[in-house]
């Protein structure tokens, strides 16, 4: 499968608004890269990510079967490992 992902570095107005703003430094930065932005033409940074994954599995089974069967296989392997080193409350016994 091949995956495209990409995001934008953009400043719009509710990220003029979040309270990080209030520090002087950081709202004179956020305020000149706002002018920049909306009022000068400037693009925002763009970022893309491409990749090729295989994926295997079901997409019909979710988080919560996925983990009962990650549980059912550590109970079993848990019980395999005290059968063959019979766990005792005086320490181990081969």
């Amino acid at each position: 499968m091949r995956n495209h992902l990409w995001d934008h570095f953009g400043l719009d107005l509710p990220d003029m608004q979040k309270k990080f703003n209030t520090i002087p430094s950081i709202n004179e930065v956020v305020a000149f890269w706002y002018v920049l932005q909306h009022l000068r033409g400037y693009k925002p940074f763009l970022t893309k990510l491409r990749f090729e994954k295989k994926f295997s599995g079901n997409l019909q089974r979710g988080k919560a079967e996925i983990e009962q069967e990650k549980a059912q296989k550590k109970a079993q392997e848990d019980l395999e490992w005290e059968r063959q080193y019979k766990i005792t409350n005086r320490g181990f016994r081969i």
